[in-house]
């Protein structure tokens, strides 16, 4: 582990939380990382279940992950759930000019989700009329 703002090969250094799992309760490895090193670490993964370690872009003045306890985040996560290709992410950023690593997630292309029962059944109460594909929109 790196400590916090430690200067990797001159470039600007950037700030993260990582878990070991998706059940991790205690967010205590704080790490530095260099725009590449974040780079192979965004773009390396394995499609399919969401499990394993995970990165999160903020410190934490405690150990807890909660937003109220964020007093550090460096870059911004986006996440785009609605289908469009990465190619057209991609052209969106650079007319804005941005530096961005663009990648899918563990889920990209897969065509389940599981969701709660009682959350599906809840939100057609809730929206009567609506269809599947306005839960997903809405609450995936």
């Amino acid at each position: 582990m790196l400590p916090l703002d430690t200067p990797i090969a001159g470039g600007p250094v950037f700030s993260f939380t990582f878990g070991k799992s998706e059940t991790e309760t205690e967010w205590t490895d704080r790490r530095s990382l260099s725009w590449d090193d974040l780079v192979k670490i965004l773009t390396s993964h394995e499609p399919g279940r969401k499990t394993g370690p995970c990165i999160v872009p903020a410190v934490f003045s405690g150990t807890a992950r909660k937003k109220t306890e964020a007093v550090q985040i460096d870059v911004a996560f986006l996440d785009s759930d609605t289908g469009v290709p990465l190619e057209q992410i991609v052209a969106a950023l650079k007319v804005r000019g941005w530096t961005a690593a663009v990648s899918s997630t563990h889920s990209h292309m897969m065509r389940r989700t599981e969701v709660s029962e009682a959350n599906w059944d809840r939100f057609f109460r809730e929206n009567p009329g609506s269809g599947p594909e306005d839960y997903l929109r809405e609450k995936k």
